[in-house]
């Protein structure tokens, strides 16, 4: 962690084994997913990479985005995603 006048980086709480914050080093959007789930494909995907200062290891955790056309459309979330294409 850091420990200068300059905030802390953000960190995310990783359970199971790890039982620690562990700093997250990159966020990513990408639409359309770069995964699949069981063979579909999402109109985006929210990636959060993390990593341990340890040096025991790092993880990445994505989260798929669905679009449901029945649905009132979010403009706060509209506004992320064409600040991202």
């Amino acid at each position: 962690r850091r420990t200068g006048p300059e905030p802390d980086i953000p960190s995310a709480d990783v359970p199971l084994g790890w039982q620690k914050q562990m700093d997250v080093i990159h966020i990513d959007m990408k639409f359309p997913s770069e995964h699949t789930l069981k063979g579909k494909r999402y109109a985006g995907e929210y990636q959060i990479y993390i990593m341990a200062t340890s040096g025991r290891g790092a993880a990445a955790v994505s989260i798929f985005i669905d679009i449901e056309t029945n649905k009132k459309k979010n403009r706060y979330f509209q506004k992320a995603i064409d600040q991202f294409q």
